[in-house]
């Protein structure tokens, strides 16, 4: 699907369309997903020319101020529109071309107005230098939780115009003397192939090796893109990219000049690299778009198997296999000779999409599931993704035990006193507040243990922070009730599970280790300074004998490498619903 959207250059709508999070790192991307921005490019390439020609249609006399004006407004419009667009729907508004547009169009205004003016030599470097501040400091200051593109864009958007602007500077100590660095230049002249290049290594390495990135990977791809880059440029687009000699274009008088812009045009069109483009694009077109509608049919059947799952399910499936978690079955007794759900569609029924809030947001996002009534017990479910994936369970067995749940929930934030940074700590302050004050009577949180880490310090800083959170909610007299971090496969270095499933015939070819898989889990160190919380522990029904499995009563365990899917969290219900009882939770079946 992406392939052929990148292709004919909307890329970036199928991506906002789809409400795709291009920050999550937790969600396969496609190799082509970064194409998003060449199709804003190229539409802005096809609206700008119209707009100066409307522009001269009304500047009959040329004037520069009324030519200057209107394409001002067109970038505070523009701006204005991301903006809001980012406070509406932030993860469509990334891709959405009328937020971006204002960017490319400060570069029109640039080539339009500033072309004819030339800076002094020490001035020129000072707006050099201002301009190369503004795009480190957003390089480095800018995270997955800063809004953007909106006012927070203008930084290197505005540095970049400063550093064009300024031109060559002949100061000794100008920025000058590094751009001309012969280094710097191959970088530069590379650049773009890189940029086309870097994604697709980097999206297709854990597929193609079924890990995780890691640090020799890294320099690996890295030299790869250089070297690829490299070699794309030399002898794709340096052959393509210039046009043979118009011979037309020695006429310089008469009806000759607008000869040679009639020929110049018509010759750009005969050029061979523009029919190579669509002879590239026909069967690319073609394969992505028979491959795309190949999927069709073999997804809407993997639908309708979970369907008729859900509807009516089998016995010994899923976790029931699991340490006797249903009486009669066993990890030898199954049922089932289908897969569910197919991993081609692991995550079907996942909630974040609606009931999680984005990292790029602060504000708090609630939904309630389970009983209205009157004297339905309060509970609230707090924390990151990790958090999220046990809702398909929870939010059934609120229903049958007379609870009233409500998710306070945000990508990549667990509950804590402090945050992984800006927007995951002003959400948290939010929610501590918004759970004091309702003063919920079970407050059940998980979160994600913390992948990468060898410093077990930094798990003990901010586990500490965690208690202290928990500490908080308990002296506002509600129970804290912690489940911990099921067994991650990224921890133990094993990649996407559904695609290794996918790949294998045996899923037991894609275990892994479970002592790896659970270092650095911060719910079971912070409930260590917490006493008054409960810990919850399910990972014996994930893992047997040290080993992790993908696939438990022919149920797919992970929709990732770290997250369950939907389908084994509902078959986790009877054994959930035990423990919750043992932490005080009113349990219907148990009465």
């Amino acid at each position: 699907h992406e392939i052929v959207a990148s292709t004919l250059y909307i890329e970036n709508w199928s991506l906002a369309s789809s409400s795709t999070d291009y920050l999550a790192t937790d969600t396969g991307a496609s190799p082509v997903q970064h194409f998003w921005s060449l199709s804003v490019e190229e539409q802005f390439y096809l609206v700008w020319p119209l707009m100066l020609l409307g522009v001269g249609a009304v500047a009959l006399a040329r004037r520069r101020n009324l030519q200057l004006g209107l394409m001002a407004l067109v970038v505070v419009l523009s701006l204005a529109y991301s903006s809001y667009a980012i406070s509406v729907n932030p993860a469509a508004a990334y891709f959405d071309t009328f937020a971006r547009f204002w960017e490319f169009s400060l570069g029109g205004l640039l080539a339009l107005f500033w072309s004819s003016y030339r800076l002094r030599p020490a001035a020129a470097a000072i707006l050099s230098w201002v301009g190369l501040a503004l795009i480190l400091y957003s390089a480095v200051k800018f995270t997955g939780g800063t809004t953007f593109p909106g006012w927070a864009a203008l930084v290197p958007v505005l540095g970049t115009v400063a550093v064009i602007a300024s031109r060559d500077s002949s100061t000794w100590w100008g920025p000058h003397a590094v751009f001309t660095l012969r280094p710097t230049q191959f970088m530069g002249d590379i650049s773009y192939s890189i940029y086309l290049w870097h994604f697709p290594l980097i999206a297709l390495w854990p597929v193609l090796a079924g890990t995780k990135l890691n640090t020799h990977s890294r320099i690996a791809i890295f030299v790869a893109t250089i070297v690829l880059g490299y070699l794309s440029k030399v002898l794709v687009e340096d052959r393509f990219r210039g046009r043979p000699a118009d011979p037309a274009s020695t006429v310089t008088e008469g009806t000759g000049k607008r000869r040679v812009r009639r020929s110049r045009l018509f010759g750009q069109v005969r050029h061979p690299a523009y029919l190579w483009l669509v002879v590239a694009m026909v069967p690319i077109l073609a394969v992505a778009g028979a491959g795309w509608y190949s999927l069709q049919g073999p997804e809407s059947r993997a639908h309708t198997a979970l369907d008729a799952l859900q509807a009516n399910p089998p016995s010994c499936y899923g976790a029931e296999v699991m340490a006797g978690a249903k009486q009669g079955c066993s990890p030898s007794t199954l049922t089932l000779h289908a897969l569910v759900p197919s991993p081609l569609i692991a995550s079907a029924g996942f909630e974040a999409g609606t009931c999680q809030q984005r990292a790029t947001r602060d504000a708090i996002e609630t939904c309630e599931f389970g009983s209205s009534a009157v004297d339905a017990t309060p509970v609230a479910l707090v924390g990151d993704s990790h958090a999220t994936q046990w809702l398909p369970a929870l939010s059934e067995l609120a229903t049958a035990n007379n609870w009233r749940l409500t998710t306070y929930l945000m990508s990549g934030c667990p509950l804590s006193s402090v945050g992984a940074g800006v927007t995951c700590q002003n959400h948290n302050q939010k929610v501590l507040a918004a759970l004091t004050t309702l003063k919920y009577k079970f407050v059940i949180v998980s979160g994600r243990s913390l992948t990468g880490l060898t410093s077990l310090s930094a798990v003990a800083k901010s586990a500490s922070a965690i208690a202290k959170a928990w500490i908080e909610l308990a002296a506002a007299g509600s129970r804290v009730v912690a489940i911990q971090d099921v067994p991650e496969a990224a921890n133990a270095g094993r990649g996407d599970i559904p695609t290794c499933v996918y790949d294998h015939s045996n899923p037991a070819d894609c275990a892994f280790n479970q002592e790896r898989s659970e270092r650095y889990d911060l719910m079971h160190v912070a409930a260590m300074s917490a006493p008054s919380a409960h810990l919850i522990d399910m990972n014996r029904y994930f893992c047997i004998g040290g080993s992790c499995a993908a696939v438990i009563g022919n149920v797919l365990v992970y929709l990732d490498d770290n997250h369950m899917t939907p389908t084994y969290s509902e078959s986790l219900e009877g054994p959930l619903l035990a423990e919750l009882h043992l932490a005080g939770l009113p349990s219907k079946s148990a009465a």
